[in-house]
This record gives structure tokens, sequence and C-alpha cells, in this order.
């Protein structure tokens, strides 16, 4: 669920941008901490381990250095009418359930582990983009594994395709990518994968490339695309029901 609204923000941001503004949003330092428990305990590259960054091409981010007491403090201080999504408050969610159980167990062991576990999240980014700088090979024709990949050790190749891939498709599985390399490496071939519904990934003459599908009849991309709306419809409908049986089971506790 949540996935699915934050694929929605991103689309919305992403629009909002192309047409000449520039998204600030107020995420913060615990945020940051979240996101990297979060992508640690479900696999993920180093370069995606740094999670948010304060600028991205799209959306500002200026808060990243600043806790949310601090935030709440100054907005008290100067008056300013803040919004709570009351979603937040429930640990159904792993985001919420890592805010509201992990993040204080951390902290009850090792009282400031929110902030150097954030402050490891921007190290982590330095790496990365260094690691993109000096170490990824020239990539404008496609990922050279055959070549630039000799001698060099699975978990870095791992790490350098994961990051080479992210610009395309963010939410890359690490085990997706060890799959790529342990292909290539074992002699039996890379077999093409798909990269969602519109593209896929080949390897031609040795370099692994981002190829689009053929593109299918009109009338069955309708009838897909159709269909997608009817999920998505269904979906809010599930969820606000939730939502109601939720505010009633509130208000019956009150």
């Amino acid at each position: 669920t949540q996935e699915w609204a934050r694929d929605i923000r991103q689309k919305s941001f992403r629009a909002f941008a192309d047409s000449g503004h520039i998204v600030v949003t107020g995420h913060h330092k615990q945020d940051v901490a979240e996101n990297v428990v979060l992508r640690m305990v479900r696999g993920s590259s180093v370069a995606k381990l740094a999670g948010m960054k304060v600028w991205d091409g799209t959306v500002f981010r200026p808060l990243l250095n600043v806790f949310p007491r601090d935030i709440r403090f100054y907005a008290k201080k100067n008056r300013l009418k803040a919004c709570e999504d009351s979603s937040n408050a429930t640990v159904e969610y792993s985001r919420n359930f890592i805010r509201h159980k992990i993040l204080p167990l951390l902290e009850e062991l090792a009282p400031g582990a929110i902030s150097r576990v954030a402050d490891s999240a921007m190290d982590a980014g330095i790496v990365a983009e260094f690691m993109q700088q000096e170490m990824l090979p020239d990539v404008e024709q496609g990922f050279p594994i055959e070549g630039w990949a000799q001698g060099k050790p699975d978990e870095v190749v791992t790490s350098v395709l994961g990051n080479w891939l992210s610009t395309w498709r963010p939410k890359m599985r690490r085990d997706f990518l060890r799959g790529i390399v342990r292909d290539v490496r074992s002699g039996k071939g890379f077999l093409a994968r798909d990269l969602g519904k519109t593209h896929r990934l080949v390897m031609e003459n040795g370099l692994i490339k981002i190829c689009a599908k053929p593109s299918l009849p009109k009338a069955e991309r309708f009838e897909q695309h159709r269909a997608g709306l009817q999920r998505d419809a269904q979906s809010a409908i599930w969820h606000t029901k939730a939502w109601k049986v939720q505010q009633i089971g509130k208000d019956k506790e009150t």
C-alpha cells in the first residue's frame, strides 16, 4: 500500500518538476535512518543504502540533517500549523514498525544510534558517488560485464552493475543482480530478464543492454491499461473501507 502511494507521489513530483518547479519536502534525519534499516533488511547495494539525497534533480530535501523534534520545536515556536498523517501512528507498515519499535531499541542499546545510522547513510552516499565516478566503466553502449568485470570480485561487479541499473530501475533486488553476475561467470550464458512491462535486459557482444520490448497490439495495450485502472480503483476502495473501519473503532474507544 505504502509503496503504491509512494509511486504515485513520485510521479506527481516528477510531473511538477518537469513543469519547471522545484519540489521541496520535509524529510528529516530520522527518515534517513528508517530508510537505511529498511533497505538493509530488504537487501540493498551501496548506492541504494545511501538513500535520500539533499537534491536529486527533482526533489530538494533541506532538512535531512535535522531531527523531527527540532522541526516540531521550530513550528511551535513560530506558530506554524502542521499536518500529521494518522497512519503514521500504526505499526502495520514496515517503515512505521521500524520507527516505533526498532529505532527506539537501537537508541536504548546505544544512545545516539539514530544519528550515527543516518550519518553512515551519508558516508555510503559519498562512497557510491566515488564508485560511480572512478569505477563505473563507459556504459554508453551497454555494461561490459565480460570485459571490465574480469578479475574483479563478484560483490564489486554486483554493486557497480546495480549502480548502473539504478538510473533505470531504482528498486533492483540484490539477488537479481547476483543472478546476472553468476550466470555470466558460470559460462552458462546470460539469460534475458524483464525490466518491468516495457523493457528488458539482454546481452550483445559482451555488453548488457536495456532494450524496449516489442510493442503490443493496440487492443492488448488498452486491455492491460484497463486492467491496471481496475486494480488501482479496487485498491483505493479497499483502503477507504479499511480507513472507515479504523475511524469507527477509534470513535467507539472514545
